[in-house]
């Protein structure tokens, strides 16, 4: 997956939370994810 195509699934909307980057069109944070792959889940 390209960078350009990885920064149009993600988007920033102050109301949900508190601005951090989520997966577009889910209530998934980045953060959230990176976690998950850092404690050894597969994509």
């Amino acid at each position: 997956m390209s960078d350009t195509n990885s920064l149009n699934r993600t988007t920033i909307n102050p109301k949900i939370f508190g601005g951090k980057p989520i997966i577009r069109g889910r209530r998934l944070a980045v953060e959230h994810v990176l976690g998950m792959l850092a404690a050894g889940d597969t994509i």
